[in-house]
């Protein structure tokens, strides 16, 4: 279960599918070529999300995630 705090690195590494879902999100995670090294909260919050969004795209992520795993 990806939460707050997970690397952005380790999100993408993990579950290599999820950069499908970022990318339709808009939410861009390479940074001078290399995968963002911050957790997922700072990055969200840098494509200026509030509280509410975040929780909202944490729960789609996981789903997504879940759903990409059947």
């Amino acid at each position: 279960m990806i939460i707050r705090k997970t690397s952005v690195d380790d999100i993408i590494n993990d579950f290599p599918e999820s950069g499908n879902f970022f990318f339709k999100k808009g939410v861009r995670y390479i940074r001078c070529g290399e995968v963002s090294w911050e957790d997922l909260e700072t990055l969200l919050k840098r494509h200026e999300m509030d509280d509410e969004q975040i929780d909202i795209f944490l729960k789609e992520l996981n789903e997504f995630l879940m759903n990409s795993e059947k």
